[in-house]
């Protein structure tokens, strides 16, 4: 079934994303991939097309054709490769002047404002130097607005992009890097000045999207205006933290966000609403209208990696019938990675492109063994059994990588997905229907209500899941290699299963020892007692001891009663219970298992004891060499001192 003649661009894809990502890892210029790459790829070529047809595949021809997707991939990333211009936007840690145009805005919590900057020029020793590149721009508050396709010029210091170190953190460096992102900058709103606007595609399309928020905050508010925002806008600003963890925990994120789902919701709706012009409008020409708007709503929806695969997926089998031609599903989810990484090769390196791809190949090569697998009788019975199988095919690839980024399992996914098929079907066809409809004053009325019930539905069915006992199982630390070794067993799977050869106990045992492995693990990670103080703007520890973590914060020093991220991470990272004490008073006493610890607040910073040793959480004044408790420092305030404990500072109890 996996015969190379017969997929040849899924053949293709494996080699052509293997040369992105050595060209990724050693970093070669633009110059040596060209001076070396190409000869050899054309040689290949040239030698390909001389020995017989290309696609007639012996030994030699095959060694050929990997050979030159592989050089290819070299290639196209080579010359996307961002990091050698990236120096040219400025200087970090100095003040800099730079104008460019906005490509995107996101509003934050306390009116702070994100934004995307395409850099044009930059001003140096009062002379102005054309470059190129993207910046994180943080507008410390509103008081002045700004939407894209604005030209605006911004100062501050440039600093570079850092993770913080803390434990189960989200890897800000990667996220950034897969979006061609090189630095960010602080600054308040007096220090943006809009010097003109633009007119792009890109502005037209965020700006529309913009105004269809708008119009969806006039009929909905709270948790249903937040999940239909992200729904069908792809904007998640408005998602609260509760319900962004109930859906996590229960692996339903999926549903909220745009995927091939909205787009082929879209499809059929908009061919059915064309059939009714089917007088004035081929058939043809429907096809091609029908194409052209889900790229628009693509773009409306800010054009991520997970949406554009499904956008240039179904834009192929549909554009296929335009030929009366049938594209096998396995040659068009190649062809559109292969379209995508040669328009943006870093997208091969954002998460949701790769959950989105794999859960895709996972649908196309396990759901037919998997349905095949049990036969129930009853109808019903069987529509379930087969909507559950599409989930464990798709979880059956993604499993290694959502333990290697998220460090938890959803143990009842299948449970959720059963009650997500129903709402989420009911979400996304309401959702579409206000769309069409959010311009017709009393309809939209009618359509808002059924909508809200059907996020209601959504949404209870989710937290009843999260509510079960044992909903997640977190502490999952996994490396590389045991990812590598995970895809290696599964991709062994799935050959034994489409070319019905060779024993399962082969595959049966180094699958449950690799799951054993993972669960020793855990185990370990659950037993291990150990306190931390969080590199943060604001004092956060936590002290987790017996499966259980205690965690402290002063949520007075950024004036925020809002449990930080740190803890929330930290507590995914280590898959125990956790419970939150804020330090509302000047000196704060727990006792967890036996040991006595005390939290208190002085001038200079927090002390920590437990029992008769002591610690201190240094936020300001000058360290005294005198003071015999270990100093400890924030961001706040760096030294130079080499005694000093590397941030965050982490203390074993054993």
């Amino acid at each position: 079934m996996l015969d190379i003649r017969k997929f040849p661009l899924l053949h293709a894809a494996f080699p052509f994303l293997l040369g992105l990502v050595c060209c990724y890892s050693f970093q070669w210029s633009g110059m040596v991939a060209l001076s070396i790459c190409m000869p050899l790829l054309v040689i290949m070529l040239l030698a390909g097309f001389q020995t017989t047809r290309l696609l007639d595949f012996s030994r030699f021809r095959f060694s050929l054709f990997y050979g030159a997707c592989f050089l290819a991939g070299i290639i196209i990333f080579s010359v996307h490769d961002f990091r050698f211009q990236q120096d040219n936007i400025g200087r970090f840690g100095h003040q800099e002047v730079i104008s460019g145009e906005v490509l995107e805005v996101k509003q934050g919590i306390g009116g702070k404002q994100q934004v995307l900057l395409s850099v044009e020029r930059v001003v140096e020793n009062d002379s102005i130097k054309a470059c190129s590149g993207k910046i994180s721009v943080f507008v410390m508050d509103d008081r002045q607005l700004i939407h894209c396709g604005d030209e605006i010029m911004v100062g501050g210091t440039l600093q570079k992009i850092n993770n913080a170190g803390n434990p189960g953190e989200f890897d800000a460096v990667a996220f950034y890097e897969s979006r061609k992102v090189s630095a960010m900058l602080f600054t308040p709103s007096e220090g943006v000045v809009k010097i003109g606007h633009r007119n792009s595609l890109n502005s037209i399309l965020m700006n529309w999207r913009a105004h269809l928020a708008h119009l969806m905050e006039q009929e909905l508010d709270g948790t249903f205006l937040g999940i239909a925002k992200a729904l069908i806008l792809g904007d998640k600003s408005d998602l609260d933290s509760e319900t962004m963890n109930a859906f996590s925990t229960t692996g339903s994120m999926h549903v909220l966000a745009v995927s091939g789902l909205h787009i082929g919701l879209i499809l059929i709706l908009l061919q059915k609403m064309l059939q009714l012009f089917s007088r004035w409008i081929t058939k043809r020409q429907a096809i091609i209208i029908a194409i052209v708007l889900i790229w628009i709503y693509g773009g409306i929806t800010g054009a991520s990696p997970a949406v554009m695969r499904a956008v240039v997926m179904f834009s192929i089998l549909s554009g296929a019938q335009l030929f009366l031609r049938q594209a096998h599903s396995l040659n068009v989810l190649g062809f559109s990675a292969i379209v995508l990484l040669c328009f943006d090769p870093w997208m091969l390196f954002d998460l949701g492109f790769q959950l989105s791809y794999l859960a895709m190949l996972g649908i196309f090569l396990l759901y037919r063994p998997i349905v095949d697998s049990w036969i129930p009788g009853q109808k019903w019975v069987r529509m379930a059994w087969e909507g559950t199988a599409v989930g464990l095919a798709a979880t059956v690839l993604t499993t290694p990588l959502i333990l290697l980024w998220f460090y938890q399992f959803p143990n009842y996914f299948a449970l959720a997905n059963l009650g997500v098929m129903l709402f989420g079907f009911l979400v996304l066809m309401l959702g579409m229907v206000f769309l069409f409809t959010v311009w017709i004053p009393y309809l939209v009325k009618l359509v808002a209500m059924l909508f809200a019930f059907s996020i209601f539905g959504l949404v209870l069915w989710v937290k009843w899941v999260d509510s079960l006992p044992g909903a997640v199982s977190g502490g999952f630390h996994l490396t590389g290699w045991e990812v590598a070794i995970a895809y290696g067993i599964i991709i062994a799977w799935i050959l034994h299963l489409q070319l019905k050869k060779g024993k399962r106990i082969w595959l049966i045992l180094p699958s449950l020892a690799l799951i054993g492995w993972w669960m020793t693990q855990r185990y370990q990670v659950l037993q291990s007692e150990e306190w931390v103080v969080f590199n943060s703007n604001q004092f956060v520890a936590a002290v987790k001891s017996n499966n259980t973590i205690v965690g402290v914060y002063d949520c007075k020093w950024n004036g925020s009663w809002k449990i930080p991220r740190e803890l929330e991470a930290y507590s995914r990272f280590t898959g125990c219970e956790m419970k939150i004490f804020p330090l509302q008073h000047d000196k704060t006493q727990l006792n967890l298992n036996g040991t006595n610890w005390r939290f208190t607040k002085e001038k200079e910073g927090v002390s920590i004891a437990a029992d008769k040793a002591e610690w201190f959480y240094r936020t300001d004044g000058i360290p005294d060499v005198k003071d015999d408790r270990r100093l400890m420092t924030t961001r706040l305030q760096q030294f130079s001192d080499p005694s000093l404990p590397t941030r965050p500072f982490v203390k074993r109890l054993f």
